[in-house]
């Protein structure tokens, strides 16, 4: 399933909370495995923000990177990029699981929301 990587880094939270609920051997399975693939790509694009904050930031002491506040066009280039990366689609390996899935897990209209992509509804 193509999915933004905004949408991949909002949905981090609800699987995080779903991975620790106990649930049915199945439901389990397909949450890790779409975790995993998720997984992959939280990092892929935490090293391109990384990258991004080197290239338009400057090393401090401790040897971090930072995009001083008083850079103001620095900083709107920066998140104009990063603005662009998390529009961009990845095909990523989601699991379909059902609300009768989910029915122990106790989560927020928000974080249902960040994760509707993997839930099916039937009617």
């Amino acid at each position: 399933m193509k999915l933004k990587n905004k949408q991949i880094l909002e949905a981090q939270q609800a699987l995080g909370k779903l991975l620790n609920t106990n649930l049915p051997v199945k439901q389990a399975y397909h949450i890790k495995k779409t975790l995993a693939s998720i997984k992959k790509q939280i990092m892929f694009i935490d090293e391109q923000r990384k990258d991004m904050i080197k290239k338009y930031g400057v090393e401090k002491e401790d040897g971090n990177f930072e995009i001083p506040v008083d850079e103001k066009e620095k900083r709107e280039n920066f998140f104009t990029e990063y603005e662009s990366l998390l529009e961009i689609e990845e095909e990523i390996d989601v699991r379909k699981l059902t609300l009768d899935d989910l029915e122990r897990v106790e989560l927020t209209a928000n974080e249902i929301e960040t994760i509707e992509f993997m839930i099916e509804v039937s009617e």
